[in-house]
């Protein structure tokens, strides 16, 4: 993806989301204001250079400002108990995170039990600020590394993911960071039990609600692209939160029941496992079922959670053989809902300037949009928003 179609895309999804309450992308979905404004800022200020044609790991620019660094020195310090070779910096930064391991790390835990020890206390402890206007703290030159996240609590996405992943080689588990395409964010992948997984601690920090924690490469891709020739694959679901949540069902009549028991939990995405045969008849109803869902519950407040819709998607199980249905409950757990901070004439008035914008857009790429409803069809294809109905 160029980088110009990129910065669009990403800008016209915030602003419909803000203004109009259309949940359009899992990703941004789950995302905080704050967030998106850094996300959105990141994009437009990437650098003009060409992108490097080898894929590496560290020593990596992202959003031109931030840079993913090995911190190995760090946890190799730890296991060997040997810090004459580190940095003032880099001792204090060891001493920090072997305190926070020693308050959350018992004898006897398993690699995931370790695994979602660290990303509670850091979804706990280093949430996004949910002031819109920000003051920048004296710690920013560290937002990218461990020695700023965890001592000012202030961090990029990349200070996420190196964190993380130094919290994970120093109880040697298996880890690496991931810089997408576009070199705009970055993000885990851990290594459990020969399997790996995608975890990205920020679009979760703040609410801790596992929907980016252990995502298999299939997931993954709806949101990011990244080097897969050079990044291992994730093709389990094991240790995908959803798959904790397995549900059998008979038919598609099961799923509003489903969907009711999910609701207002901590995580809402669940997987049924249907008895019987799945034939693409079978799968195209059940799609439209929670598509139908999807539009009853966007902008829907129930206690502190906002939610903004779902989605309903076909995936074989690797783990298992045959087909499984992800249902995903999209929301923000503070609740927030900007929508609401706008005077009904200024929702008309922007909505009225959407809907010109899709219009456009729609005429432009010989498509059709109708009132907050967008496809598209390219030769035999056809591509939905929001819940349309048709071939896919």
């Amino acid at each position: 993806m160029k980088k110009t179609k990129c910065t669009v895309a990403v800008l016209a999804i915030v602003v419909i989301m803000l203004i109009a309450g259309i949940g359009t992308s899992i990703y941004f979905a789950l995302m905080s204001y704050k967030q998106m404004q850094e996300v959105s800022q990141y994009i437009t200020e990437l650098q003009a250079e060409p992108k490097e044609e080898e894929t590496r790991e560290n020593d990596v620019k992202i959003a031109g400002s931030y840079e993913i660094k090995s911190t190995e020195a760090i946890s190799d310090a730890y296991k060997s108990k040997d810090t004459s070779k580190l940095s003032d910096k880099e001792r204090e930064t060891l001493d920090m995170a072997s305190d926070i391991l020693k308050e959350i790390i018992t004898d006897g835990m398993t690699d995931i039990e370790k695994e979602t020890a660290v990303y509670d206390w850091m979804c706990a402890n280093l949430g996004h600020d949910s002031n819109l206007l920000l003051v920048i703290p004296n710690g920013d030159g560290d937002a990218d590394n461990p020695y700023g996240v965890l001592k000012y609590h202030n961090a990029v996405c990349v200070g996420y993911a190196t964190t993380f992943r130094m919290f994970m080689q120093m109880m040697d588990i298996e880890c690496m960071v991931v810089h997408n395409t576009e070199c705009y964010h970055s993000w885990d992948l851990v290594n459990l039990d020969g399997n790996w997984y995608h975890t990205d601690i920020y679009a979760d920090a703040g609410h801790g609600n596992y929907a980016n924690f252990n995502v298999p490469d299939v997931m993954r891709m709806r949101e990011q692209s990244w080097d897969m020739d050079f990044f291992p694959h994730a093709t389990s679901f094991k240790y995908y939160k959803a798959m904790e949540n397995l549900e059998t069902a008979d038919s598609i009549s099961d799923i509003p029941a489903l969907i009711a028991k999910y609701m207002g939990e901590t995580y809402s995405n669940f997987f049924i496992k249907f008895n019987g045969t799945v034939d693409e008849e079978f799968a195209r109803r059940a799609v439209a079922v929670v598509n139908m869902y999807s539009s009853a519950i966007e902008d829907l407040q129930l206690g502190d959670t906002r939610y903004y819709g779902a989605y309903g998607l076909w995936v074989s199980d690797p783990d298992n053989g045959g087909f499984i249905f992800l249902v995903s409950i999209t929301g923000e757990t503070d609740g927030t809902s900007y929508q609401e901070d706008l005077t009904d004439d200024e929702r008309a008035a922007f909505q009225q300037k959407i809907d010109e914008l899709m219009n456009s857009l729609a005429e432009k790429f010989g498509g059709s949009y109708s009132g907050g409803s967008y496809y598209y069809e390219d030769n035999a294809e056809t591509y939905y928003y929001d819940g349309i109905e048709g071939d896919i």
